[in-house]
């Protein structure tokens, strides 16, 4: 998301996301990210992904940088498709407030 907010495109292993006002304590985040994982959609929304965060694993990430972090493992299958993929959690932000950039809901109104 935010590399299309700045319409910049390049492959990427994870997705990301920055957190601002929370802990980067581990089980917080996995908490969180595993909480938004297993949000159920309308059924007229329904697209057939499922999340199994039943054995999903969170990390420290970049402990040695100012803007350190939180990868967690997730599973997903659409259809027979099956795979593990990671959400990187930043925590802090280590730019000014100006530098901050509004970004519209990529799906929905949400």
């Amino acid at each position: 998301m935010l590399a299309a907010a700045y319409q910049l495109r390049r492959p990427t292993a994870a997705i990301d996301f920055a957190a601002l006002n929370t802990s980067n304590d581990v089980d917080t985040i996995k908490a969180m990210v595993i909480g938004v994982a297993n949000t159920q959609l309308p059924q007229d929304q329904y697209d057939g992904l499922v999340f199994d965060t039943s054995h999903a694993d969170a990390v420290s990430i970049r402990d040695e940088e100012e803007c350190n972090g939180v990868r967690v493992s997730i599973e997903a299958a659409l259809s027979t498709a099956k795979m593990r993929f990671h959400v990187d959690v930043n925590v802090g932000y280590p730019g000014s407030a100006s530098t901050l950039t509004a970004t519209t809901a990529l799906y929905g109104s949400h």
